[in-house]
């Protein structure tokens, strides 16, 4: 386990292997998002779907702030919002977080996997989705 010193801007995010294999599956965040498109009724033509999934990366980042908090660990808090604010970001850096924090952040992955596939986080960017959270704006064709 990495100490609270470490600098999550910058310091290496690779998962600790121990703890890794008592993880839940890594959710797909695209597949999330087109299912949150799907339960918002919205065209999916008018709708961004790269917004949507920067939505569903910013639950998990709450979640995974909120659960490691609860969990008694304010440092490791913290540290998983520095690696959602790094340059380099990409959401393995988050899931792979977890791990470095044993028992608690494996319990903390588990927690937000389960928002993640069990409709909750579908179900409110869907309810974005109906509030105009993910449009193009003006009527682009940026779709993907």
């Amino acid at each position: 386990m990495l100490t609270q010193q470490t600098d999550w801007a910058v310091a290496p995010i690779t998962g600790d292997p121990r703890w890794q294999r008592l993880e839940a599956p890594r959710p797909d965040l695209v597949q999330v998002a087109t299912d949150a498109i799907r339960v918002s009724g919205a065209d999916p033509r008018e709708v961004n779907r790269v917004t949507c999934v920067a939505l569903v990366a910013n639950l998990v980042k709450g979640m995974g702030t909120h659960y490691l908090r609860v969990g008694g660990m304010p440092e490791a808090a913290d540290g998983f919002e520095e690696v959602a604010s790094r340059p380099d970001y990409d959401v393995d850096h988050l899931w792979n977080y977890f791990s470095h924090h044993g028992a608690v952040g494996v319990a903390a992955q588990k927690q937000v996997v389960e928002h993640l596939t069990n409709g909750d986080a579908a179900g409110i960017v869907a309810d974005l989705i109906r509030n105009g959270e993910c449009g193009f704006g003006f009527g682009g064709t940026d779709r993907i």
